[in-house]
């Protein structure tokens, strides 16, 4: 098993932040069947705003990917 996982945010289409990419050989939540990643996003990397997250996940081993995005708010 090798997923890789990282985070992006985009304002006004432009994107203004990313997370390092982070990488898991093992499950680490066997009774999921998968693996927990912890991302951490400073508090000074994003102005007070709305953003869209985009949560990148490839599955090296089976050549898989999702690029799933959501709308958040950051306030102060």
């Amino acid at each position: 098993m090798r997923v890789l996982t990282n985070l992006s945010f985009f304002r006004n289409g432009v994107r203004v932040y990313e997370t390092p990419l982070i990488e898991a050989r093992d499950l680490t939540a066997p009774d999921r069947h998968g693996a927990v990643f912890q991302l951490d996003v400073p508090a000074s990397a994003l102005q007070p705003g709305y953003y869209t997250c985009q949560v990148n996940v490839i599955d090296d081993a089976a050549g898989a990917f999702a690029f799933p995005r959501l709308v958040l708010y950051v306030a102060r």
